[in-house]
This record gives C-alpha cells, structure tokens and sequence, in this order.
C-alpha cells in the first residue's frame, strides 16, 4: 500500500491541501517544484530509455506495470521532492517522517519489480539536487518559476508526446493560476495574512476538500470529453485542472472567509 504514496491521486489530494488550507506561499513552492521535476522525470525517462525488470524478463510479475520507461524513477524522485519539500519548509515532525517515507516509497518499487536500484538511486539524486537548487538563499524562487516554465515549453517543443504533456501543462496552469491570483488579490487585499489565510476547522477543510476535489474530476471529465486530439486533451485538461486548483480554488477560498 505504501507504494499507493507514489501515485497522482495521492499527490493531488496532499498538495493542494497543503497550498489550500495550511500555507498558499509554501503550498504553491511545492506544487510549481513537484510538476516541473514530473515534466524533468518523464523527459528523462524516455531520454534514456531504460527498460524496467518486467521488461527484460516475463518471470517477473508485478501488479503495478505501468508504461514507460524506469530510469529515473518516479516515485522515488517525487517522493523525495514531496517529503523533501515538507522537512525543508515546515521542519517538525516531517524531519522524522520524511526520510522513512522516501525510504519506504523507494524501496516497495524494487520490491514489487517495477524498478532495478539505479532507477531508484538515479530518481532519490535528481530529487536532491532539485531541492537544493529550488530551496537555497542564493536564487530568487520566483525567477526560478519563471526558469523552470521556460525550460517546460522547451522540453514540450522537441518532446510533445507521453506522460510529459500533462505534467508540464500543469505546471504552466500552476504557474498562470498563481501569478493571476496574486495579482488580483493582493492589489485588494495588503494585510499580511495574505499568504495565509485558511479555513481553521478540520471538518469544514474536509469537506472543503472533498468538493473541490470533486469538481476538478468532473473539469476533467468534461474537459476530456471536448477535446479528442490526444495532445490537446492532455494539454487542455491539464493546464485548466492546475489553473483551478492554483486560481479560482483559493479565491472562493477567501469569498468563504
């Protein structure tokens, strides 16, 4: 179960939940960095073209097959990425969790047979080294974000096939969400708890949750069902999924408050 912590429904249930309710400045650090290191994992995936075990051989049986390449792995580096995120900007209790959940994450892949140990290792030090580059003090975050998008439509331009379509549509939706939200908000709203403003009571966060998470599946849904080209089902879908979350959810967020 616990590889279930690699997957997109478990992302895009946490995440946004971090950004919507705990803290919108260290919840959008998070996403921008977990989508652009998707785009990065895929790119590189079918860069190298390195085959998982149940690839080279049938005796090896796992119920996780999934398409696509294994060097770097994705729940390694993602989890690192995502746990990584967690001890750096809110320390606590993730310093003790983090690691043994990227530990557990990482390790279940090679014990189900969807990946050899150099994809683990090779996604845990691409992780790591995103970490380092989006977390330090010596370069501006918010140029990075603009990097990091520049860098997406370039891959997307020499790339425009397989999972990388969604990934980097998304990040492009986080990014256009964010930055329109913080425009129209902020020029409203100067008080310091900008960045902050959530819904306090646990119970009303859930169901908070829950419906939104519920109308970003049926904006998929529908989207999905007026876009037939698969590239532009990919991209629509995706970039106006990340938009929602990074821009109408929060501002309903504050019409609430």
């Amino acid at each position: 179960m616990i590889t279930l912590l690699g997957y997109e429904p478990f992302y895009m249930t946490f995440i946004p939940y971090i950004f919507w309710f705990i803290d919108r400045k260290k919840g959008i650090a998070i996403l921008l960095l977990f989508s652009f290191s998707a785009t990065l994992n895929f790119f590189l995936k079918d860069f190298f073209a390195y085959p998982r075990p149940f690839d080279i051989s049938f005796s090896i049986w796992t119920p996780y097959i999934e398409p696509g390449f294994g060097l770097p792995s994705g729940h390694s580096q993602g989890n690192t990425i995502l746990w990584g995120s967690m001890m750096i900007l809110f320390k606590g209790i993730w310093i003790y969790i983090g690691p043994l959940l990227i530990i557990l994450v990482s390790f279940s892949r090679l014990y189900l047979g969807a990946h050899f140990l150099p994809d683990i290792i090779g996604g845990f030090i691409l992780g790591i080294l995103l970490l380092v580059l989006y977390y330090n003090n010596l370069v501006n975050r918010k140029f990075l974000n603009y990097i990091f998008g520049i860098i997406v439509v370039i891959l997307l331009i020499i790339h425009h096939r397989g999972r990388i379509i969604s990934s980097g549509f998304a990040y492009l939706g986080f990014l256009m969400g964010w930055l329109l939200f913080e425009k129209i908000e902020y020029s409203y709203n100067f008080k310091k708890n900008f960045y902050y403003k959530k819904i306090n009571n646990l119970i009303i966060r859930l169901i908070f949750l829950f419906i939104f998470l519920l109308l970003a599946l049926i904006l998929k849904l529908v989207l999905i069902r007026l876009t037939r080209i698969h590239f532009l089902n990919e991209a629509v879908t995706y970039y106006f999924l990340a938009f929602f979350i990074s821009f109408f959810v929060p501002l309903l967020i504050d019409k609430v408050n």
